[in-house]
């Protein structure tokens, strides 16, 4: 199976986003909400400006870079990168 068809690819590549987001989101006290809606409206703004004021330019760069995903990569990242907040009803 190809790169991109195979099961592995989206969630690795969310990974790659999720880390600086979630740190962001640490460094200025904010929770796992936040994180959802900066991925869900798609820009990663607020949290670049947060990661590059705590020195961390490297991340912050990273998340800049995922405005040049394609369209279709970029919501199938979004897609792997929300996946984690989905929260079962109760279970019995």
């Amino acid at each position: 199976m190809d790169e991109i068809g195979d099961m592995d690819f989206w969630p690795a590549l969310a990974a790659e986003y999720l880390l600086p987001l979630f740190a962001a989101a640490m460094l200025a006290g904010l929770d796992a909400r936040v994180v959802a809606g900066w991925i869900r409206g798609g820009t990663f703004d607020e949290a670049a400006t947060i990661l590059r004021a705590h020195g961390m330019d490297v991340y912050a760069r990273q998340l800049a870079g995922f405005g040049d995903e394609p369209l279709g990569a970029a919501e199938a990242i979004k897609a792997a990168m929300l996946r984690p907040f989905a929260c079962p009803g109760p279970q019995s």
